[in-house]
């Protein structure tokens, strides 16, 4: 039987003598040692990154298809396209690795796709409501109201974070990526919320707010879910893209559109 509770053994002091043994290395190899350990930290720090994957491919679409709207997976595999043809619009879903891109049934007048983290599901909106769909295909799933949604975003705890377009004043809003009551991210005093997207630690969103009353509130917008932090980044009207760090470049960047 041990002694004493396993929190006590964790956390009990060293005994006298436990590493004497370092103690008696001689000089010249307890300096041996410190080179080789130095000398092996340099050459995996010195080691050249990873160089970054480049895709290019052209989108090949069907003869006077126009784009609404698309949006890359996390994964880097696959296209999802808002594409009208003929008239209708539904969403079209090319892998990145194949000719053309092919529609996914029963997503019709679908606008603003986006991702789920892992790549498997995409959300969408249609006929006043915010949908998903897996990337395979299949049934589609109603999620919540959303009437004329501009954009959303879906973090790895299973939130999705979207704009209905609304009347005016209508912020951002939240719901379990299984479906349910939304409830309030963000309040517009006036305008609209616009195009949200998560941050990497799937609690801040970076959003467009536009005003024609408060002009010089509109811009690129950092905001928690929490409501603690809401201030203006960029002053710039236009949807942001997060790009994380990659390669030898070791910051993070925002992309955005100006002038």
């Amino acid at each position: 039987m041990l002694a004493g509770s396993a929190e006590e053994q964790l956390t009990a002091a060293p005994q006298p003598g436990a590493y004497s043994w370092l103690l008696r290395l001689s000089p010249w190899l307890a300096a041996a040692l410190l080179i080789t350990a130095l000398a092996f930290a340099w050459l995996y720090f010195r080691q050249t990154p990873p160089a970054e994957r480049v895709v290019r491919a052209a989108i090949t679409l069907p003869a006077k298809a126009s784009v609404h709207s698309f949006a890359l997976s996390p994964d880097g595999r696959h296209l999802i396209l808002a594409v009208q043809v003929d008239g209708t619009q539904r969403l079209w879903l090319r892998p990145l690795d194949a000719a053309d891109p092919q529609p996914l049934p029963g997503t019709e007048a679908g606008q603003y796709p986006f991702w789920s983290p892992d790549s498997r599901y995409i959300g969408f909106f249609a006929q006043g409501k915010l949908k998903k769909i897996a990337v395979t295909g299949g049934p589609i799933q109603n999620l919540c109201d959303a009437v004329d949604g501009r954009g959303g975003t879906w973090n790895r705890d299973g939130v999705i974070v979207f704009a209905p377009a609304g009347a005016s004043g209508s912020g951002l809003q939240r719901v379990p990526a299984g479906g349910g009551v939304p409830s309030i991210v963000t309040q517009a005093e006036s305008g609209a919320h616009r195009f949200p997207i998560f941050l990497p630690d799937g609690h801040r969103v970076l959003y467009l707010a536009i005003s024609s009353k408060m002009p010089e509130q509109n811009g690129i917008i950092f905001a928690s879910l929490d409501s603690k932090e809401n201030r203006r980044l960029l002053p710039d009207e236009s949807n942001a893209f997060y790009m994380p760090p990659v390669a030898a470049r070791r910051l993070a960047q925002i992309l955005f559109v100006r002038n």
